[in-house]
């Protein structure tokens, strides 16, 4: 995942990591950002497997990009090919040379909207629902990893919205 400091990049990676572990998979991120304190690049990298994870994959098979700012900044840790998708929000425009150039399949997903339609949701927990459909990981994971982070206040009933509403997204891709 990948987008501008703040936009809650790392807070979806964190709770993924969560999220597989409360389910016996094996979970790794790494993150990156630029020297900014807030709004610079920032990425995620996790890796999620239901199996050890032995190395580091070869390339990255989902990209979500929450905005295009800085994303070539992040080209040699973010390796797309073929085999790989990008998900995108329209209103962010066409995704950079870069990415289309590496032959990914580019998809679009208008997670602003959606957020929006979910009761005013965070466009970050519209990503995590996208991501949890398209790794194969539960919904109940995620709703566990929500209810310790916000212990059952109006927030997590507002995350959850966004979270269902990326995993009824995703299904559209899937």
């Amino acid at each position: 995942m990948a987008g501008s400091g703040g936009a809650g990049v790392v807070t979806v990676g964190n709770t993924l990591l969560e999220a597989a572990g409360s389910i016996g998979w094996y979970a790794r991120m790494a993150r990156s950002s630029g020297p900014q304190i807030r709004g610079g690049e920032v990425a995620a990298t996790v890796c999620l497997s239901p199996q050890p994870i032995q190395s580091d994959p070869s390339h990255c098979d989902l990209l979500v990009a929450l905005d295009w700012k800085n994303i070539d900044r992040f080209a040699d840790e973010i390796v797309l090919n073929g085999h790989s998708v990008v998900i995108s929000d329209p209103e962010q425009g066409e995704a950079p040379d870069s990415i289309r150039d590496s032959g990914a399949q580019c998809l679009a997903i208008p997670f602003k909207e959606l957020a929006a339609n979910a009761g005013g949701a965070r466009v970050n927990m519209v990503v995590l629902g996208i991501v949890v459909q398209l790794a194969g990981l539960t919904r109940e994971s995620i709703k566990f990893t929500l209810e310790k982070t916000f212990h059952g206040d109006r927030r997590f009933t507002i995350g959850m919205a966004g979270v269902d509403a990326g995993i009824l997204a995703a299904l559209s891709v899937n």
